[in-house]
């Protein structure tokens, strides 16, 4: 599948090939993180806040719900919890994506990742937990091209990554079979569904804690940089060549 792999004998700081995406038909990118920090201005910690204090105006919302800063999983545990008001979480947590994409703030070597892509001849989707609206919306805000985005299914939180779905999704839009396609995502949950769906995997460690997080059979790299799956620079950060 993939051309080029890093020794494991090699030292942690020595300089690694890269992992060739020529060897493959596609890339399914994840959003937030290896595109973009979607709460760049308008922090995730507020939007969770905002959304259980409408929550609360519904009764005293689960003490799980309490302790997260996380949307998603305030989304998810709703779901769970009181599935009569997931439209209602659904709608409100979509409208604050929205206006998170105004302020968000691209990954470095984004656009020339995604140019290089499209040079290429590969095929590009978006596979996300985020709203699919806001993902387009950020795309046409900065003048981006992708083949397809997937994003949650507003009717059921519970297909959000780890869950395969989306990503099974973003398989059928594409026609292609997993082995013929690479995903780069930066989480667990990314990791996992990979791992569910059998599509190989490369973990984007775009903050230090993420460095030896991401583990398991699908994940075959993990980069700290986009730039280092375009060109090999001797003098730019270094491709890990194994998960932890």
């Amino acid at each position: 599948m993939v051309r080029q792999r890093m020794d494991d004998s090699r030292p942690a700081d020595a300089v690694n090939p890269l992992v060739d995406l020529t060897a493959y038909d596609a890339v399914i990118l994840d959003f937030d993180g290896p595109m973009c920090n979607v709460f760049a201005g308008y922090p995730a910690a507020t939007v969770a806040r905002e959304l259980k204090d409408r929550l609360a105006k519904q009764g005293s919302p689960p003490e799980a719900m309490l302790a997260t800063s996380d949307p998603h999983q305030i989304l998810r545990l709703v779901h769970t919890y009181s599935p009569d008001l997931t439209p209602t979480i659904e709608s409100a947590l979509t409208t604050a994506e929205l206006a998170a994409i105004e302020s968000a703030t691209s990954t470095p070597d984004l656009s020339a990742f995604i140019s290089n892509l499209h040079s290429g001849g590969t095929h590009i989707a978006v596979a996300s937990n985020n709203s699919a609206d806001a993902i387009q919306r950020w795309l046409s805000l900065h003048g981006l091209e992708v083949d397809y985005v997937v994003g949650r299914d507003p009717r059921d939180p519970a297909k959000m990554k780890p869950a395969p779905d989306i990503l099974l999704q973003a398989l059928a839009s594409l026609n292609l079979r997993p082995t013929r396609v690479i995903f780069i995502g930066d989480s667990t949950s990314d990791a996992q569904a990979a791992f569910l769906v059998g599509i190989p995997f490369v973990g984007f460690a775009n903050k230090p804690h993420k460095n030896d997080q991401f583990f398991g059979p699908a994940c075959i790299a993990t980069i700290v940089s986009l730039k280092q799956l375009m060109t090999p620079d001797s003098d730019g950060p270094k491709t890990h060549n194994k998960c932890s």
